[in-house]
């Protein structure tokens, strides 16, 4: 019976948020997870910024095994897409077989 999961919140945060423009790479691992669908998203926090128009996108996913020792990671790029800066919490998720 497939089961899901889910990790976070992750927490980007800082006094004056990641600029509009700019990216962040996120690494997760290692993990077990080679036979699962996994999902990631990211959502804009208002705080401290409450009067900003937070817009941010998860721009790319990509998994990794590692030579030798088999160790697998997740990748993935939050780029803030708005006009505003903005800090930003990343979820992971999926679902097992």
């Amino acid at each position: 019976m497939p089961t899901a999961f889910h990790y976070g919140p992750y927490r980007y945060f800082s006094t004056y948020g990641m600029e509009p423009g700019d990216e962040h790479d996120w690494t997760f691992g290692p993990w077990a997870w080679e036979t699962s669908a996994v999902v990631v998203s990211a959502h804009p926090d208002f705080l401290p910024l409450a009067y900003t128009d937070g817009l941010v996108a998860v721009t790319s996913i990509s998994s990794r095994i590692a030579p030798l020792s088999a160790e697998r990671t997740l990748h993935c790029t939050v780029r803030n897409v708005g006009r505003d800066n903005t800090n930003y919490t990343i979820y992971l998720g999926g679902v097992r077989p």
